[in-house]
């Protein structure tokens, strides 16, 4: 019993750096593949269409930042003991892992917001919710969308640094 009570910190390490590595790659991804792939289509309902359907990725993006972090947060928890230093990394590595989330609801949401109310105005029918005398500018799709890629850059910078951060606690053992 004490071997896999011993494994048990190496394992959630080695996983949680390898879910922040994954979740690393999506974000840059997104913001640097995805994003000029959607202002290059032809039409803004298209755009609206294709960014709609990138939004259900945002599920799996949440669910990588929450494993990443309860796996750093577990190595800390039963390494607490052995040495505080890396201890210390685990827990930074799992903060900034989880910062995906809030950063997500706190800067990016009214810009998702907004796209998701367009999508549902010009590709749903749906009943329109703008204001008199407001007209939806086609060109405002393309910035919002170029606005979103350039937001989600930001959460690449927690995702990265909680890798390396993980990085750093594994290679100190």
């Amino acid at each position: 019993m004490p071997c896999l009570y011993a494994a048990i910190p190496y394992f959630s390490k080695y996983a949680g750096v390898a879910s922040a590595g994954i979740l690393t790659g999506m974000l840059i991804t997104h913001s640097n593949l995805i994003t000029p792939i959607l202002l290059a289509s032809p039409n803004h309902s298209i755009i609206l269409r294709q960014f709609h359907r990138l939004q259900d990725s945002n599920k799996t993006i949440t669910r990588l930042s929450l494993s990443s972090s309860i796996l750093f947060l577990t190595g800390s928890y039963i390494r607490a003991t052995k040495s505080w230093p890396i201890t210390i990394r685990c827990w930074i590595a799992g903060f900034l892992a989880i910062s995906v989330i809030p950063y997500n609801w706190l800067v990016m949401r009214r810009t998702e917001r907004k796209l998701e109310r367009l999508y549902e105005e010009e590709v749903q029918g749906g009943v329109t919710s703008l204001k008199e005398g407001e007209v939806v500018v086609k060109g405002e799709v393309r910035r919002l969308v170029d606005w979103w890629g350039l937001l989600n850059l930001g959460r690449v910078f927690g995702a990265a640094a909680s890798f390396l951060v993980g990085i750093e606690a594994v290679r100190r053992r």
